[in-house]
């Protein structure tokens, strides 16, 4: 069995290793000056330390559940202590707090509350992480009379410090291993339950020494009730609900992970932006991909909160716009990886439509940022137009690997749909795309006059062509054949489609994995079954066969990864892959939509 994590977080701080003693491995921010994610890091940097009559409390067999499925809270008994802690990340607050509440009767025991600490390497985070040279300095500041920490280079580069009510009754630092340790006695209270006792610990993190405090101290005025509460609020109003509770453990848990992780807000410039994770778990986190941020995170992303899907695709239309459809960026929206990519730009098609049809919101269209970047887009495209068929190559596949030949017929389909909504958008604009609808019509009688071939004497979809008489099949789940009834391309009933279908789906297809327990597709990227191809089996018609393979993983914890063991369903490659989670939930949805029909 693999380590399990419990994260959390909100739009400024991530959380993403609780650890199943209660300890945080790592925190982190992101950071428009860095262009990626900051991350504190210890062994661990945060330990809760729970002591009853001089004796520390074991925190090897903690029973965890997610409280409204985003507040990891902990439950432990010791000598006659019951002891619950939950580590909670308000909204709109550069920080989060750990409370510890404990319960008992009979005697009353001493018992002391709080963390050890190791103020450990700063890491740069993007796709790898790198350590950050600089100092730690530790103080006690005159704004809360309790240790503060800075990182420093040159200029200091965050801060953060820790706050209780009261005040903490023993504090350390001890500068040689870089460690500290806070500690506050619990003062009991006499309840209808017997004796009870709480203590709140607020962290607050900032640029620098009186932003960390005073975010601390602020969270102390609110206080933890109403904090905890708002938070738990917000979320009982979001939770999704299927036919049982492991589905909707996946679903809501994802929906959350999604929101949180697959987008956020940076530390110095408060800016929203998207991102693949901001995990460090994920192989290739906090940057941006078109593909990853608007065809799978944002659907859930709408679900959960509208307000902040225009935030989302402000960010594209203003910082992302410029490199559209290049392989990967900095959440800047300078070029990270080259190479050009058709179904990344189509995305922004495929997200502006969704947009529209959920919210009816058209006066985002009058932006002119939205008009430039539309022109952008639809130039762009054009320039990938084969010269005399009417089809559009690409560099790189949808895994971002090489292609064999420039042609795929999915990214075809995305164009096709792309220029469906060109038509539609140019109605409202007047942009001049009113050949939109005319291309979008050529486009799909090319697609079935060069990108349909013959094998064993059945018709299917190829994966990609030359336009010169070679062609190969292939899938990948990142951009699958299997989704073009899904994208309203042609009819679940079709032929072609079926027989497409059939052949992935069989001994014919290297990728498939038949005789496993898992029996879904992967491909070369990562031979294993794929949790976007669960998705993808969610919208193509095999839901019941995605339903039975999800009701048999729990992934990573419950968390989309990239690829599950075919025969344990455990997770195998990309842990904590947060616009993963927002396109399984989507599928999840719509297949919960499908099912009250």
């Amino acid at each position: 069995m693999k380590k399990r994590y419990y994260p959390t977080g909100n739009e400024y701080i991530a959380l993403p290793t609780i650890a199943e003693n209660g300890a945080i491995e790592s925190i982190n921010y992101l950071s428009m000056r860095d262009r990626g994610v900051i991350e504190i890091t210890g062994e661990p940097f945060l330990t809760p330390v729970i002591i009853v009559d001089g004796e520390v409390v074991p925190m090897d067999k903690l029973a965890w559940e997610w409280e409204s499925y985003w507040i990891p809270t902990f439950r432990v008994e010791s000598n006659g202590v019951r002891i619950c802690g939950k580590y909670v990340a308000p909204q709109h607050t550069k920080g989060f707090f750990l409370r510890i509440e404990i319960e008992a009767e009979g005697v009353t025991p001493e018992v002391m509350i709080g963390v050890n600490g190791h103020f450990g390497e700063v890491l740069h985070s993007i796709n790898e992480s790198k350590p950050v040279e600089g100092t730690r300095e530790v103080y006690h500041s005159l704004w809360n009379q309790g240790l503060v920490f800075d990182f420093r280079t040159g200029v200091t580069k965050f801060s953060f410090g820790f706050l209780t009510e009261g005040g903490f009754d023993q504090q350390e630092w001890r500068e040689e291993e870089t460690a500290f340790s806070l500690q506050k006695k619990v003062q009991w209270k006499s309840g209808k339950s017997g004796l009870t006792g709480r203590v709140d610990l607020f962290m607050g993190i900032g640029l620098e020494e009186v932003g960390a405090v005073t975010q601390a101290i602020h969270m102390q005025r609110e206080t933890g009730d109403y904090l905890h509460k708002q938070l738990k609020d917000w979320l009982d109003e979001r939770t999704l609900y299927l036919y049982n509770d492991h589905l909707n453990q996946i679903l809501n848990v994802n929906q959350f992970f999604n929101y949180f992780y697959a987008t956020g807000k940076t530390l110095d410039t408060e800016e929203r932006i998207l991102c693949t994770s901001r995990s460090p778990r994920y192989y290739v986190s906090a940057a941006y991909w078109d593909r990853d941020s608007l065809i799978w995170s944002f659907p859930a992303l709408l679900l959960t909160e509208p307000e902040t899907a225009r935030e989302a695709l402000e960010y594209i239309f203003t910082r992302q716009i410029k490199n559209i459809g290049i392989h990967s960026r900095y959440i800047d929206g300078t070029v990270l990886e080259p190479g050009f990519e058709m179904d990344e730009l189509c995305a922004p098609l495929l997200a502006l439509e969704q947009y529209l049809e959920t919210t009816g919101d058209w006066t985002f269209l009058e932006e002119p940022m939205v008009k430039k970047g539309l022109e952008l887009i639809w130039k762009r495209m054009m320039s990938w137009k084969h010269k005399k068929i009417d089809l559009f190559g690409t560099f790189l596949m949808p895994t971002d690997d090489m292609r064999v030949y420039p042609y795929l017929t999915y990214n075809n389909v995305l164009v096709w749909k792309a220029l469906k909504i060109f038509e539609v958008i140019d109605r409202k604009l007047h942009i001049d795309l009113r050949s939109a609808g005319i291309l979008a019509e050529q486009v799909k009688r090319a697609i079935w006059d060069h990108l349909v071939i013959e094998v064993d004497g059945k018709n299917i979809f190829c994966w990609s062509a030359d336009l010169e008489g070679q062609t190969d099949f292939y899938d990948e789940p990142p951009g699958s054949l299997t989704l073009f009834a899904h994208y309203g391309f042609v009819e679940k009933s079709n032929e072609v489609y079926r027989n497409t279908m059939a052949r992935l789906y069989s001994p014919a297809f290297e990728h498939y994995f038949d005789n496993s327990a898992f029996q879904e597709l992967g491909c070369s990227h990562a031979d294993h079954p794929w949790i976007l191809s669960v998705c993808n089996s969610l919208l193509n018609g095999r839901k019941e066969e995605a339903l039975d393979m999800l009701m048999r993983t729990e992934m990573d914890n419950y968390i989309a990864c990239e690829s599950i063991d075919e025969e344990t369903g455990e997770w195998v490659t990309g842990a904590h892959f947060a616009t993963c989670a927002g396109f399984l939930v989507h599928a999840l949805a719509a297949a919960g939509r499908d099912e009250n029909k």
